[in-house]
């Protein structure tokens, strides 16, 4: 694991412990996102942030008219100011996947991606995603992407796990069934 993961796993520990509910991470969540995109946008604001000639309370006193200006939570804005405080605001990106991983495994939610070689409709949609939620035991949030190669049927890829109900999938498992009963 590299240094910067570490370094990234605290400070994403630190802030999963100072939330609570599902609103406050979701919300401390986009506020992060929305900063972030800020930051990447302005070439002014980056210079200022990791600028080494600019004074701490300089850097603060930006990130603070920052939040303000966004209307960034307190515990956030403070967040950002311990980041740059501490000189790691180049750490937000695999700060926030931490932090999303750990809320998501905290709050029992997770993404899953389904393949299918035709559209769901909703309804079917819906029986799937409470199918799949049973099966894993998480709120799921899913996607959908068409994959005429299945055949038929569907293929659901969680973070660890993948569930194979194509077409496709049935017939390299009779195949490889198959080339294993051969007597030569």
């Amino acid at each position: 694991m590299g240094n910067d993961l570490v370094i990234a796993k605290r400070y994403s520990t630190a802030l999963n412990s100072c939330l609570k509910g599902v609103k406050e991470v979701d919300l401390t969540l986009s506020e992060l996102t929305d900063f972030e995109e800020l930051l990447s946008q302005s070439e002014e604001l980056r210079f200022v942030l990791s600028n080494p000639f600019q004074s701490s309370t300089e850097k603060l006193n930006v990130i603070g008219a920052v939040a303000k200006k966004m209307k960034l939570t307190k515990h956030t804005g403070n967040f950002l100011k311990v980041l740059a405080r501490n000189d790691r605001l180049g750490l937000l990106a695999e700060i926030k996947r931490e932090f999303i991983r750990e809320t998501d495994e905290r709050l029992g939610r997770g993404k899953a991606k389904v393949y299918s070689a035709a559209e769901f409709s909703d309804s079917e949609q819906k029986k799937l995603q409470k199918s799949i939620e049973k099966m894993i035991g998480k709120k799921l949030e899913l996607s959908y992407e068409l994959d005429a190669d299945l055949l038929g049927g569907f293929l659901i890829e969680t973070e660890n796990k993948i569930f194979d109900y194509s077409v496709k999938g049935q017939l390299e498992r009779l195949e490889d069934l198959v080339s294993k009963m051969r007597v030569w």
